[in-house]
């Protein structure tokens, strides 16, 4: 647990404890404001022990699914990108045996018009 969510557990712990100030007009407020906010830096609502959507847990949950999803992508662009390169080295050497092929039978053109 955070600081964050520590502070605000004891925090509400502490309002639903106090005897003294119940009466205030603010206290209700001031205990639902604490709760939601312990609740949703915990993603635990602090009343019922349910799950709370929408939580600072579920969030970045939801952050490092997108995060893994990016890196499996990268990777996958990665791979595709160094497959490209094998594919275009081989059609540089395919280009580079047409060319040498095709001087010699330049060459070969050359010796039967000049009549071997």
């Amino acid at each position: 647990m955070s600081i964050t969510t520590d502070q605000l557990r004891i925090a509400y712990e502490t309002l639903t404890r106090m005897t003294t100030g119940r009466d205030d007009a603010s206290y209700d407020a001031a205990l639902t404001a604490v709760g939601n906010a312990a609740g949703a830096a915990s993603g635990t609502n602090p009343v019922t022990g349910g799950h709370v959507v929408n939580a600072m847990p579920t969030a970045i949950a939801a952050v490092v699914a997108s995060m893994q999803s990016s890196v499996t992508r990268a990777n996958d662009l990665s791979s595709s990108v160094t497959s490209l390169a094998g594919a275009v080295e081989q059609a540089r050497g395919g280009a580079t045996s047409l060319n040498d092929g095709l001087g010699r039978l330049e060459q070969g053109q050359a010796r039967l018009s000049s009549g071997l």
